[in-house]
């Protein structure tokens, strides 16, 4: 089986590694790394919104962004409390 990758009840899933930066004093306190396995998905689009959504804290204030990288290449920039995710049209998973 090729790493990243794990069977679960017959379906192969997708092991996905999540980490971030802190956002305010005292985010530092808990390590914020969380492994996900999820059934791969046709829109990778979709996949990050959902993943951004329960992952990502909200940030008070305007003009902050999370980079999506995978495998070392970023493939989506997260904008806003995830209010706007763009692809990155030269990104391929």
């Amino acid at each position: 089986m090729m790493s990243g990758f794990c069977r679960m009840k017959d379906k192969i899933m997708i092991r996905i590694k999540l980490t971030r930066d802190f956002v305010c004093m005292g985010d530092d306190v808990e390590d914020h790394t969380q492994t996900l396995n999820i059934a791969p998905s046709l829109d990778t689009l979709a996949m990050v919104y959902d993943i951004a959504k329960r992952y990502l804290p909200t940030v008070a204030g305007r003009g902050h962004s999370w980079d999506c990288i995978f495998n070392g290449k970023k493939i989506a920039i997260i904008q806003g409390n995830c209010r706007k995710i763009r692809s990155l049209s030269y990104a391929v998973l």
